[in-house]
Order: structure tokens, then sequence, then C-alpha cells
């Protein structure tokens, strides 16, 4: 199994969701539900995979960010 196809808890902002993700479930998620006025000013959602020795445990997080001109997303 590789990382992508873990599942883990996810985090989204300090909400906790009940069930086990994959990273891309958690950005299809992320996706589906970012607000309205993030999208229309050219925002991402974003799925980091957090690490146990910084973080204090393994999840994925959602978040969104700014696409910048010229990078993938």
């Amino acid at each position: 199994m590789n990382a992508i196809d873990e599942k883990r808890v996810v985090q989204s902002g300090l909400i906790v969701l009940p069930k086990l993700m994959t990273r891309k479930e958690a950005r299809k998620l992320g996706k589906k539900n970012m607000p309205k006025h993030l999208k229309d000013a050219g925002f991402v959602c974003v799925v980091i995979a957090s690490d146990p020795n910084l973080d204090g445990g393994r999840c994925y997080r959602i978040k969104y960010a700014r696409k910048e001109k010229g990078t993938a997303a």
C-alpha cells in the first residue's frame, strides 16, 4: 500500500471527521465543500499528510491555498 491509498483520520479546520479516508477521498470532499468565495478568489483544495514526529499524529488535513500562475493544481 502506498501513502496515497492509506486511510487516515481527516481534519478540516478544527473539525475531525468521523470516517477514515484516503487522500483522494479527502481531496474530493474538500473540493466539494469549498466555500464559493474562496473558489471565486482563485483558491484550490490542498490535502496535506501530517507527520507524527512534527504534528503528533497521522492524519490528512484539508486546506485551501491560493493558486499561483504557472503552478499545477
